[in-house]
């Protein structure tokens, strides 16, 4: 039996405040950002989230770094969708990885999730039309997965 971090299991997205819980449950079973469900006022809020409630939004990103989720090249359109879903659930766990309470033992099961993502991300990022903006969440990402701990000394 597989177990994950407690921070990942879909009870914490009660961490998040009750206007945006719904919110959050409906990206997961949608498995994407990117919805007509979704607005960019709802998205904004979410932005807006103090990162310590981001923490609560840690199923949800662990849910859309599914490598299950990654697009096939078949479709273009997939591809981009897949690519901004990607962009702002990274934006989203930047956010939390620089919550003091961030559960840095979270990282281990995030971290196969998100190198799954940047090595789509690597291979394809020539067909994106705007890869200069993918670069810099994925770079801005990567560096504080990597080494939360300088990242936070420079903060």
């Amino acid at each position: 039996m597989t177990t994950i971090h407690p921070a990942l299991l879909p009870r914490n997205i009660s961490k998040l405040p009750f206007s945006l819980q719904r919110v959050a449950r409906n990206v997961i079973s949608q498995g994407s950002w990117i919805s007509g469900t979704i607005s960019s006022i709802t998205i904004h809020q979410l932005s807006a989230v103090a990162a310590e409630q981001t923490l609560g939004l840690l199923p949800v990103i662990y849910a859309l770094l599914d490598p299950s989720l990654i697009p096939s090249l078949d479709t273009p359109t997939k591809v981009l969708c897949g690519l901004s879903s990607a962009m702002m659930t990274w934006s989203f766990l930047e956010t939390s990885l620089r919550a003091p309470t961030f559960p840095r033992a979270a990282s281990a099961e995030l971290w196969p999730r998100l190198w799954a993502w940047m090595e789509f991300f690597s291979l394809y990022s020539e067909d994106v039309i705007d890869a200069s903006q993918a670069a810099l969440f994925f770079r801005s990402v990567l560096q504080v997965v990597i080494n939360p701990v300088s990242t936070r000394l420079l903060d």
